[in-house]
């Protein structure tokens, strides 16, 4: 019970693109809050400000899914142009 009442108090001091993605995420799926933790545990491998930017990537392209911010993020920390981001136009 403590567990859950920490995490939901975490979960409201986060920037609003992330309550943004979790709405997004749980209203298209029933498991969209499985979901949602699997972009929260993005934060294991990059910072929070990447994660953002690539949550605000996702969220301009309308494409919200684990797979397409993890896909922002990998773009946006590889080397310049060996990867193109799907979201960014040529």
């Amino acid at each position: 019970m403590h567990t859950t009442l920490a995490i939901t108090a975490m979960v409201r001091e986060l920037p609003a693109v992330y309550h943004d993605v979790r709405k997004h995420l749980c209203g298209a799926r029933l498991d969209g809050y499985r979901e949602f933790c699997q972009v929260l545990f993005l934060h294991r491998e990059f910072g929070q400000d990447l994660v953002k930017a690539a949550l605000e990537t996702a969220v301009a392209s309308g494409s919200v899914s684990f797979t397409a911010i993890r896909q922002a993020l990998l773009n946006l920390t590889s080397p310049k142009g060996l990867v193109r981001s799907r979201f960014q136009r040529p």
